[in-house]
């Protein structure tokens, strides 16, 4: 079921680059790490929303809108 899906979508690979990003992003705002990764892994796939629950709908972060998927907007 991962291949197909890798196959059907665009992948956005962890690597180097992306944790870096991910590590500055998390030191100049109050994101966690791994939520940082989220948005820039978003930003790098070229996404322009981001549906999260963990993170504050509505806000923008890195040019990516977070929408919380389960709050009517």
């Amino acid at each position: 079921m991962v291949r197909e899906l890798a196959r059907a979508a665009d992948v956005v690979a962890v690597d180097a680059g992306l944790v870096e990003d991910a590590i500055d992003l998390a030191r100049r705002t109050p994101l966690a790490l791994w939520d940082a990764a989220i948005v820039i892994a978003a930003k790098r796939g070229g996404c322009s929303e981001l549906l999260t629950e963990d993170l504050n709908g509505g806000q923008e972060i890195e040019g990516v809108l977070v929408r919380d998927p389960f709050v009517e907007s």
